[in-house]
């Protein structure tokens, strides 16, 4: 009769065939063994005394949900395979894949945004890429408004000619620009809001913009004489005003489009598309850990 552990050793060559760099080791076992991803690893190792879990460093090790430790994992020990000499990288980002040219604007690179993504941040090949910004014009529509509510602007009606609010009137209601705030007293504070709609009043041709509340309610009444309706700057503002290397998303369609740098197209578009590194946060929480009295991570980053 087959032992529990032989069974279990068992499971994990298994496993192990399906070409997996993360690996487990224990004093009590003849060999490491190794795990599909780092969930599951923490898992088997609870089966064995003092287990090491080694992460790879030839590419981040990246994490579809928060990893969590609990009491079970006091003796665990999470490191890089390299030891000191380079350290592993955890990331709580998805690799955009699936790259193609933009229908209509083949200037510009569109991938499906993935369940999840943090539409404010975009990192590509290894740079934190800017989101598309409106330009000055575009503000000061927002800066001497007909009419301010806590539901929003009504702005004159020359805005409507402006081709970023051209954009977002013809979005049908998929573009999602936001303004940003600087507080009254300390500009170095950031908050935005969401654009949820944008029309045009038919009895007068003024452009109505609806805020995404309770955002724009608290931006206003912020305590110590600090609200304020004046936008800063807008972003994700449109594909009109991608610039290269800024990005754009538009949530409902579910698109991320790219302008690549100049040196990006240097190669060919199919290259281009091949080539691009380009990842997007989905975890804000890479790490939950409750009841670990010895547990450890070493050399990661």
């Amino acid at each position: 009769i087959m032992s529990p552990f032989l069974l279990l050793l068992l499971l994990l060559a298994a496993i192990a065939v399906r070409g997996s760099n993360i690996t487990i080791s224990s004093p009590s076992l003849p060999a490491n063994l190794t795990s599909p991803d780092i969930h599951s690893a923490i898992i088997l190792s609870r089966s064995f005394p003092n287990p090491t879990i080694y992460l790879p460093t030839e590419s981040p090790t990246f994490l579809t949900s928060t990893i969590t430790l609990t009491s079970e994992d006091s003796d665990l020990t999470i490191t890089s395979v390299s030891g000191s000499s380079t350290f592993a990288q955890l990331s709580g980002g998805v690799g955009l894949t699936d790259w193609t040219l933009c229908p209509m604007d083949e200037h510009l690179l569109c991938a499906p945004l993935p369940e999840g993504g943090q539409s404010r941040h975009l990192i590509v090949d290894g740079r934190r890429v800017p989101r598309s910004l409106g330009d000055s014009t575009l503000t000061d529509l927002f800066l001497n408004p007909v009419e301010v509510s806590l539901n929003g602007y009504i702005l004159a009606p020359n805005a409507s000619k402006h081709a970023a609010v051209q954009e977002w009137l013809s979005s049908n209601g998929t573009a999602s620009p936001e303004l940003v705030f600087t507080a009254e007293g300390s500009p170095w504070t950031e908050s935005r809001c969401t654009i949820r709609s944008v029309s045009v009043l038919e009895s007068s041709g003024q452009v109505e913009v609806t805020m995404a509340n309770p955002c724009f309610t608290n931006v206003q009444q912020k305590p110590c004489n600090q609200g304020t309706a004046t936008p800063a700057h807008i972003e994700n503002s449109g594909k009109s005003d991608l610039r290269e290397g800024e990005f754009f998303v538009d949530e409902v369609r579910g698109v991320v489009m790219y302008f690549p740098l100049a040196e990006e197209v240097e190669r060919n578009p199919e290259d281009v598309m091949e080539e691009l590194e380009a990842v997007m946060p989905i975890l804000e929480v890479l790490i939950s850990s409750s009841e670990t009295e010895k547990g450890k991570f070493e050399y990661i980053e």
